[in-house]
């Protein structure tokens, strides 16, 4: 993706999706890893950042961004375990 063109006309580009197309890939990620799992993960808003990009391969930023909108959407639960589908 172009990101932007600067003063010196160089091009400034990104191999990964700019802004909401990657949290929406997050959310796919999620409720695939969810759904593969049983309908819950061991990860929430106080996971490490480490056990997050292990378990997903994504950031820690992303997964609660992700986590925000699909709690939103009612499609999860967040609790102090970590994350459940709803049924």
């Amino acid at each position: 993706m172009l990101k932007k063109i600067r003063e010196d006309n160089k091009i400034d580009v990104s191999l990964r999706k700019i802004g909401y197309g990657r949290i929406e890939d997050a959310k796919e990620k999620i409720i695939t890893h969810l759904k593969a799992k049983g309908g819950s993960l061991p990860l929430n808003d106080d996971s490490s950042p480490e056990k997050i990009k292990k378990a997903l391969q994504i950031s820690k930023g992303s997964f609660k961004k992700a986590i925000g909108g699909l709690y939103k959407e009612k499609i999860i639960d967040i609790t102090s375990k970590g994350i459940k589908l709803k049924k």
